[in-house]
């Protein structure tokens, strides 16, 4: 018997989503679910019936300012 092809997708959107493959060219989603922001990697666990997601710790970059912008002391 073979099982249903189906694709699970992370990304920087915050959720993971799931897709049923109906042909080569078709896909269906089946699903959604929040994860957090930025959980770009993950791991699905048949055995433990698990899905992981890593999720970052919020970092927040902020851009150099210029040495002609900084205040002069």
């Amino acid at each position: 018997m073979r099982r249903a092809a189906a694709s699970i997708t992370t990304g920087t959107t915050g959720y993971v989503e799931v897709f049923k493959q109906i042909d080569a060219d078709h896909y269906e989603r089946l699903g959604r679910v929040p994860t957090g922001p930025i959980a770009k990697t993950s791991l699905l666990v048949p055995e433990m019936k698990r899905f992981y997601a890593a999720i970052p710790k919020l970092v927040i970059l902020v851009p150099p300012i210029p040495q002609s912008k900084k205040p002069q002391s």
